[in-house]
């Protein structure tokens, strides 16, 4: 502001331009009078003005950068809102796979074996309600599809992280179904199927120039005898028990030990231990398939032993495979092989120790698999 030029009642106050003072000197701070706030929002507040020399720049710069912690906070610095919608909306996800996956199974465990009740009891001519059976399907068919929709899910996901088709299918029913589970699945079906291939004459996986090495010779009696048992439970307590639906649980339980049994003895009979051309496959039943390859074997000798506990034994050197707790080959190896327990667990070793009906014939099977003789030289024709 200038100093009035004239005096007394004609005095006049003449106000500065901006032309003539500059655009921005009065709105320095400290300097003539001119507001804190103002010069605090020119050149003391960062993110106010910026560098640009218009002011305007450094407002930019704020709400792109951080300007009140909101925009920065969306952009850079990883919100929790973003962090979770990114990285723990997964985390969510499969959480609520989990509790899913825990309430089916609780379900299934509960619906399933009712559902296997009715059809028995249907194939026999139990009169069962109308209102039940429907109600057993609607339950069946709710299963069936909420199982459906949530491996849908699983399958999406794996694909989603990068999985081929089959195995994401995989992944998803390994997730869906525990893996002991599905190998006592397995194993039930390998068994029942073993009761064809014996009806059949046929024997599983010897091919061409393998020889068989049988161990089922020695256990058949008592599995037999339990067979008859089971059939001879059957009968009596269906005689003795006044209850249907007592006997008919029984007859379902009785008649699933019947073909459990069945399935044993047939697998013992039709999957044989087998010494072929660069393998050697031992085996109980459908339950253990250890495959050794011929390469790694060292020696082979009989050796007899009776002290074992349990069908498998494993000590993280030595497999025992026993037959009503006896073995009498020993096997040696140069390096250890993978031995998978009935139920998934795995373990290593490089003695193996298993039962065969005649023990002397195994080694020498091995021997010649090992070693097998050369082809007998082409007969050359005499000159004429």
């Amino acid at each position: 502001m200038t100093r009035p030029s004239g005096s007394g009642k004609d005095a006049v106050v003449r106000l500065p331009t901006p032309d003539e003072n500059g655009a921005g000197r009065p709105r320095k701070a400290g300097e003539d009078g001119a507001s804190p706030l103002r010069g605090v929002s020119d050149e003391g507040a960062p993110g106010l003005r910026g560098p640009d020399g218009n002011g305007a720049g450094r407002r930019r710069e704020a709400g792109g950068d951080g300007i009140g912690g909101l925009r920065g906070v969306g952009d850079d610095a990883a919100s929790p809102l973003r962090g979770v919608s990114d990285d723990g909306a997964g985390g969510l996800r499969r959480a609520g796979e989990d509790r899913a996956k825990r309430v089916l199974r609780g379900v299934a465990y509960g619906v399933l074996p009712a559902e296997i009740l009715l059809v028995v009891s249907l194939v026999l001519g139990v009169s069962i309600p109308w209102v039940a059976l429907v109600a057993a399907e609607v339950a069946v068919f709710a299963l069936v599809v909420a199982e459906a929709f949530l491996a849908a899910r699983i399958y999406r996901r794996h694909r989603a992280g990068g999985l081929a088709p089959r195995a994401a299918a995989r992944a998803a029913v390994g997730e869906l179904v525990p893996e002991p589970v599905l190998l006592m699945m397995a194993h039930e079906l390998k068994s029942t199927a073993s009761i064809g291939y014996l009806l059949a004459g046929r024997r599983h996986g010897v091919r061409d120039g393998a020889v068989p090495i049988g161990y089922a010779r020695q256990q058949t009696p008592m599995l037999a005898a339990l067979l008859v048992a089971c059939v001879l439970e059957t009968w009596v307590l269906h005689l003795v028990l006044p209850w249907p639906a007592v006997r008919l649980v029984l007859l379902v339980l009785d008649a699933y030990t019947v073909l459990f049994v069945l399935a044993l003895i047939a697998a013992g009979f039709t999957r044989p231990h087998v010494a072929g051309p660069g393998e050697l496959r031992l085996r109980w039943g459908a339950l253990i398939d250890l495959r050794v390859p011929m390469a790694t074997v060292t020696a082979v000798r009989a050796h007899w032993r009776h002290d074992h506990q349990g069908m498998l034994e494993l000590d993280g050197t030595t497999m025992s495979l026993t037959v009503s707790s006896q073995t009498n080959v020993v096997v040696e190896l140069s390096e250890p092989v993978t031995v998978t327990r009935p139920l998934g667990r795995k373990g290593t070793a490089r003695v193996l120790r298993f039962y065969a009906d005649d023990p002397g014939a195994a080694v020498t099977a091995i021997n010649r698999a090992r070693n097998p003789a050369p082809a007998p030289a082409a007969a050359e024709e005499p000159a004429s």
